[in-house]
């Protein structure tokens, strides 16, 4: 029983020193850093020309608009559909594809 009570005690030992380590470079690294420093800029997500190209291919009848048939294709479009088509309309332009993949 002792031997196993000094093996569970080490292990625990062991286990706790880990966890101190652990919590302490944590403690360290977020004190380096200074809140004062510049964020710098972001490029935006998405160019011009890979917006064009998923508005197109988004598009397949072509007529310049992407209907909610249009957009059972891709999940993704659809599951935010009503929230890209800003004006409610029933179909997303170009300006409003544009306008939701800057943001």
């Amino acid at each position: 029983m002792t031997r196993t009570l000094r093996l569970c005690t080490q292990h625990f030992e062991a286990t706790s020193m880990l966890f101190f380590a652990l919590m302490a470079g944590c403690i360290l690294s977020a004190g380096a850093q200074t809140p004062d420093a510049p964020i710098p800029p972001t490029k935006p997500k998405w160019s011009a020309e890979q917006i064009e190209q998923t508005f197109k291919l988004a598009d397949s009848n072509g007529d310049g608009s992407i209907a909610r048939e249009e957009a059972q294709r891709f999940p993704a479009v659809l599951k935010r559909f009503e929230q890209v088509d800003t004006n409610k309309d029933g179909v997303i332009s170009r300006a409003e594809w544009e306008a939701a993949l800057k943001q």
